[in-house]
């Protein structure tokens, strides 16, 4: 199984050779831009293509685990900031400092 997770003709080309015969190749990727692929490179493998788009039908499993209290997701958060820090203590903060941060939230 391959995960094609750049957007990136290449990648896809390389995840549809590296797969065995009959093997998985997932796009997860949103495409800035169309693409071709060479459908020999399908066919020859016998590999199956499939797309998904992240987190699909994942949100009413995940929100009853956090509202049974079954995960603990607090150490997730690692910045609260008001409404009116949210372009200089959010966006930029994420951006700039990316190593430090997972999730930025915003309290009213």
């Amino acid at each position: 199984m391959a995960f094609e997770c750049a957007g990136i003709p290449a990648v896809l080309t390389t995840a549809l050779h590296a797969v065995k015969r009959t093997g998985t190749v997932v796009n997860v990727a949103i495409w800035g831009a169309p693409t071709q692929i060479h459908m020999n490179d399908l066919v020859f493998s016998e590999a199956h293509l499939t797309g998904v788009i992240g987190y699909l039908n994942n949100y009413p499993a995940t929100i009853g685990l956090l509202a049974d209290n079954l995960i603990d997701v607090g150490f997730f958060i690692t910045k609260r900031i008001k409404l009116d820090e949210l372009v200089d203590g959010g966006f930029r903060e994420l951006i700039q400092n990316k190593d430090e941060h997972v999730k930025v939230l915003v309290q009213p």
